[in-house]
């Protein structure tokens, strides 16, 4: 295990600045059909943003649809200039229910630009039109996909995989699917319980980013066809599975997120099945942070990408 960032006093002030602006932001709600709308345009305005500054960085990016297992779906793959050292398969947050692999160019393309590899991140479809298995069956579409043809696109058989959000807890049911794919695995802030959580349930309602009250709401929504106890199946609830040779992974959460409990959770199941998990816990920052322009998001940006590299090759092989 690395040492952790150590956060200044001057880096936490500037942590809890940004955590008053979004105490007087509305917070995010998925239940109804014009509240992901609404979410989904201000993805898309962001994403003009972002654009300009991607193609700024000389990155090469393509859109493509790929099969496998008798499937398809999109991908966008951002490529370095330069030889291409591994590959990261990466899952959008949204809940499940918003977003494009888009949105994650700025964070990918810091990936690529630090550690000379290329990242794929997943088109997939989302919610409620999609059930959940079915999101899931995009990603691994996307993982076996990769799996089958990364030498010969990419000249490597390096491959890790990560998310974000909903996207951690794609990537973590992905590995469930297909474990002895991936190198190693990166899951920011994700949720593992689809049946919600004891915090996640009790989350208040001046929680940060989220609506506290709506939250298990949303969870029921995604998977209405399901009970309690079947939304607790391992298949789309990591929390319960067996996780037996999976590989390293490292779990990044924020101490003021009600989902942090959640990864506590896996974390201390997988390293007990595995010896192989990290932890690093934020603290005071919300659901999201390392979307933030702060400097406690950039330490904690740096630490993964430093942790990330040692799973492909040196530069210079």
């Amino acid at each position: 295990m690395s040492v952790h960032p150590v956060f200044t006093e001057a880096e936490m002030a500037e942590l809890r600045r940004a955590n008053d602006v979004l105490r007087k932001i509305p917070r995010v709600r998925m239940l109804s059909a014009p509240a992901r709308a609404i979410a989904h345009a201000l993805t898309l305005l962001a994403i003009t943003v972002v654009r300009p500054q991607i193609r700024r960085l000389g990155l090469t990016v393509e859109n493509r649809r790929v099969a496998a297992l008798g499937r398809e779906v999109g991908v966008r793959v951002l490529r370095p200039c330069g030889a291409v050292r591994g590959v990261h398969l990466d899952m959008h947050g949204g809940g499940w229910c918003t977003c494009t692999a888009e949105v994650n160019d700025r964070p990918n393309a810091e990936l690529v630009q630090a550690l000379g590899i290329a990242v794929v991140s997943v088109e997939y479809r989302h919610a409620p039109k999609a059930r959940v298995t079915e999101i899931i069956d995009d990603c691994e579409t996307a993982a076996v996909w990769l799996s089958e043809n990364v030498q010969a696109d990419f000249g490597t058989d390096a491959l890790t995989i990560g998310g974000d959000s909903a996207g951690a807890h794609l990537a973590a049911c992905v590995l469930l699917r297909r474990p002895g794919l991936f190198r190693a695995a990166m899951l920011h802030y994700g949720i593992y319980d689809l049946s919600g959580s004891e915090a996640f349930r009790n989350a208040p309602r001046d929680t940060l980013i989220f609506h506290g009250p709506t939250m298990l709401a949303c969870l029921e929504k995604l998977t209405e066809e399901r009970t309690e106890d079947e939304r607790r199946d391992p298949e789309i609830s990591p929390a319960f599975a067996d996780l037996g040779g999976l590989p390293p992974v490292l779990m990044i959460a924020g101490d003021g997120d009600p989902l942090v409990e959640e990864s506590r959770h896996l974390h201390a199941r997988w390293q007990e099945a595995n010896g192989n998990s990290e932890l690093l816990i934020v603290p005071e920052a919300p659901h999201a942070f390392s979307r933030l322009p702060i400097e406690v998001a950039k330490k904690t940006h740096d630490y993964a990408h430093t942790w990330l590299a040692r799973y492909f090759p040196a530069a210079s092989q």
